[in-house]
């Protein structure tokens, strides 16, 4: 058989794969996002926000303000691309290590958060979600209520968990 051969499938196969598919396009944003959701806000340095993630087990961290509306978001990538600098440092310098600690103990949330953060509402589908972030070439949204605020944060990891199960 050629690689690209298709394997027809049985129509009891097609039919569940139908419905499923179905299932997914009309489950809401409420029902697959997790919560709660860890925030960070804008006066965070990048060392607390390391040590947060790190303590939570998170990749992603919306950055919130005093109304609990996202303004931002950084993730785990964002800290490595840092940590890259923070290698230079090591190299240039003896005490480069003390700099590089004082560089990400100075510098704050808001001076490397992504922004403006691309959000959607809870009551959205999950079909809309997963477009926007293949479209956006993103790893999460944070979900918002009808005012705005914050109310939990929807990964590619949940919807991975929502298409097959565990």
């Amino acid at each position: 058989m050629k690689p690209s051969a298709r394997i027809p499938l049985a129509k009891r196969e097609r039919h569940h794969l139908k419905n499923h598919r179905r299932m997914l396009v009309n489950t809401s944003v409420r029902s697959a996002m997790s919560t709660p959701v860890i925030t960070g806000n804008t006066t965070n340095t990048l060392t607390q926000l390391r040590a947060l993630m790190q303590q939570e087990s998170i990749n992603h961290l919306p950055i919130v303000d005093e109304a609990m509306l996202p303004v931002g978001m950084v993730s785990s990538l964002d800290l490595n691309q840092m940590s890259n600098w923070r290698t230079r440092f090591k190299e240039l310098a003896p005490d480069g290590e003390r700099i590089d600690e004082k560089l990400f103990g100075s510098l704050l949330a808001e001076e490397i958060m992504i922004q403006p953060v691309l959000s959607i509402s809870q009551d959205a589908t999950v079909q809309e979600a997963a477009k926007l972030i293949e479209q956006h070439h993103i790893h999460c949204l944070p979900v918002t209520d009808k005012a705005g605020k914050l109310v939990g944060i929807l990964t590619a990891h949940d919807l991975l968990r929502l298409a097959y199960g565990s």
